[in-house]
């Protein structure tokens, strides 16, 4: 793949369009859109649909759920859809092992979006 992102990410795309509950290459695509295909909008608009195909795993929805929230925070600076994302998942697996850190990254996000809204 090395210098041929636009064909890996043609190659994704065919199989996306090919397969509507292809949740891997969704991912790998999102996840090549969000680094190296310099589009964070396609890659999280991919990952959204990752978040409705049916028979989704919970490990496959918490990896997506926070590589959202990232893009949210980070290119796509929408910290409140983070906050969103990042409190779905909390109710949504509220005995996760990851619990502790969705609860610390909706208290720091909260922290740092009021702080930001009032420099406005």
């Amino acid at each position: 793949m090395q210098g041929r992102v636009p064909e890996a990410l043609a190659l994704f795309e065919q199989r996306i369009a090919a397969d509507p509950g292809a949740v891997e290459a969704r991912i790998q695509a999102a996840e090549l859109y969000a680094t190296h295909g310099a589009n964070p909008a396609r890659a999280a608009g991919l990952f959204r649909e990752v978040q409705r195909v049916p028979g989704l795993t919970s490990g496959q929805d918490m990896y997506v759920g926070n590589r959202l929230a990232d893009l949210y925070v980070g290119p796509l600076a929408t910290p409140a859809r983070a906050l969103v994302e990042l409190r779905r998942l909390l109710d949504r697996y509220p005995d996760s092992r990851m619990t502790p850190q969705l609860r610390q990254a909706i208290t720091t996000l909260k922290a740092r979006h009021v702080a930001d809204d009032r420099h406005d």
